[in-house]
C-alpha cells in the first residue's frame, strides 16, 4: 500500500509538472507562433498545432488554449466513395514534412488545421486521389470524392470531381473576371501537367499541321478571314519548319522532350486537342483546378519570374486535384475569347512576374511567344457543357 500510495503521489506531481510547463511555456510559445504568423500561412498554423499536440492532454478544457485553438483549427471533413480510404495531409508550403495520417474515410468533423493543405487519400486497388484546398473555407458534400479503379484513367489526366472539396462560393477568382457568373462544371478530366515537347511531336510526325480535320476554327486576323495554306505559313519553327516557334528543322530541341512545348499560338492548341481527342479548357475550367485564391502560398513554389522553363513537373507547386504547375512554367492557353478579338491564356510563364497567376490575361490567338503552352481537358458523361 505504501508502494501504490508513493506511486500515485509521484504520477501526481509529474502530471502537475507537465501542467505547469504546459502552462508556462507551451502556450505562450503558442501564442508567439501565431503572433509570428501575420501572413496567415498553413505552416505556421501547422506548427501552432504541433505545439498543442504535446500539451493537449494535460491541459485538454484550459480556455487560454481553447482561445487560441480558436484562431488556428477548424473541423475537417473528408468523405470518398467508396469509402476505406486512408488520408494524409500537410501544409502546402511544408513541402519536405511528414504526411500526417489522419485516418480512414468517413472522417467527420474532426479537429485539425486552418490553412492551405496537400491531401492524399490512399486504397489498395484505386489510383491516388491528390488534392490542394483551404480547409478553413470550403464545404464538403456528403458524396467526397470519387475513387477510381487502377487502369481506370487515362494516365496523363486526373479526375476532377464536383463533389470534393469546393469554396462555399464558386465566383471566378481572376482579376478583370470576377463579374463573371459561377458556371456548374461537374466532373471533368484535366491533363496533370502541361503538354509536353514529346506529345506535341506526335502530333507534328502525324501530319497535324497538314490535315484540315484539326483545323476547325476559321483563321481571323483583324478583319480578314486567311486560308489554311495562308494561316499555316505563319506557324514556322526557327528553320522555316512547320512547327512550334521554339523547335527547329521541325523538332524541339535536344534533351527537352519532357519540357512543356512552347511557342504555339491558340490555333495550333486548339488543332493539337482535336488531334488528342481533348479540348482547351474554358476560364471556368482552368481557374476551378488552378486556384488562384491561394496564391501567397502557391507562386512561392511555382516557376514564376524565374530565368528558363522547367521540365513538366519539375516544381513543387501543385495545384488541385494532382495538377501541377498551373502556375507559372508556360501560359496555358483557354478557349473563351476576350471582347477584343483575343484569347484568354491563363497562369503566367516563367517570365512573368509573379501576379501572372491571378491575372486574367488575354493576346492575340495569332501570338506564338516563347511562353505560350497549352494544356487540355475531357469531357466524360457526368460534364456540364
Amino acid at each position: 500500500a505504501i508502494l501504490v500510495l508513493a506511486g500515485l503521489g509521484g504520477w501526481r506531481g509529474h502530471r502537475a509538472q507537465k501542467i505547469r510547463w504546459a502552462r508556462e511555456e507551451i502556450l505562450p510559445a503558442i501564442e508567439e507562433t501565431l503572433e509570428a504568423n501575420e501572413s496567415y500561412s498553413s505552416l505556421g498554423y501547422w506548427n501552432a498545432f504541433q505545439l498543442e499536440r504535446q500539451v493537449g492532454r494535460y491541459i485538454p478544457d484550459d480556455p487560454q488554449l481553447e482561445r487560441l485553438r480558436r484562431r488556428y483549427s477548424t473541423p475537417v471533413t473528408i468523405h470518398s466513395d467508396p469509402p476505406g480510404a486512408r488520408v494524409f495531409a500537410k501544409p502546402y508550403a511544408g513541402v519536405d514534412l511528414p504526411w500526417d495520417d489522419l485516418g480512414t474515410t468517413p472522417i467527420d468533423t474532426v479537429p485539425y488545421i486552418r490553412g492551405l493543405f496537400r491531401w492524399k487519400l490512399e486504397m489498395a486497388g484505386y489510383q491516388r486521389t491528390e488534392d490542394i484546398f483551404w480547409t478553413g473555407g470550403h464545404r464538403t458534400d456528403d458524396g467526397g470524392y470519387l475513387l477510381h479503379e487502377d487502369g481506370s484513367l487515362p494516365e496523363e489526366m486526373v479526375w476532377v470531381s464536383e463533389a470534393g472539396p469546393w469554396p462555399y462560393s464558386k465566383v471566378i477568382r481572376l482579376t478583370g473576371l470576377e463579374h463573371m457568373a459561377p458556371q456548374q462544371l461537374g466532373d471533368f478530366l484535366i491533363d496533370r501537367y502541361e503538354v509536353t515537347n514529346r506529345a506535341f511531336q506526335d502530333f507534328v510526325d502525324a501530319g497535324g499541321y497538314k490535315n484540315p480535320a484539326f483545323w476547325k476554327d476559321p483563321f481571323v486576323d483583324g478583319e480578314r478571314v486567311l486560308d489554311r495554306d495562308e494561316a499555316l505559313a505563319r506557324f514556322q519553327d526557327r528553320t522555316g519548319r512547320t512547327g512550334p516557334a521554339t523547335w527547329e528543322a521541325g523538332s524541339f530541341p535536344a534533351g527537352r522532350a519532357d519540357y512543356p512545348v512552347s511557342g504555339i499560338s491558340w490555333f495550333e492548341a486548339m488543332a493539337y486537342a482535336e488531334f488528342a481527342g481533348k479540348n482547351l479548357p474554358t476560364v471556368y475550367h482552368w481557374e476551378r483546378v488552378a486556384l488562384p485564391t491561394e496564391s501567397p502560398e502557391i507562386s512561392p513554389l511555382c516557376n514564376l519570374a524565374g530565368t528558363e522553363v522547367l521540365p513538366t513537373g519539375g516544381t513543387r507547386s501543385p495545384n488541385r486535384f494532382g495538377t501541377h504547375d498551373l502556375a507559372g512554367n508556360v501560359r496555358e492557353w483557354c478557349v473563351n475569347p476576350d471582347n477584343r478579338g483575343g484569347r484568354f491564356i491563363l497562369g503566367g510563364g516563367w517570365n512573368d512576374p509573379q501576379y501572372g497567376f491571378n491575372d486574367a490575361f488575354a493576346q492575340s490567338p495569332w501570338d506564338r511567344s516563347v511562353t505560350n503552352g497549352v494544356r487540355c481537358i475531357r469531357y466524360v458523361d457526368t460534364s456540364v457543357r
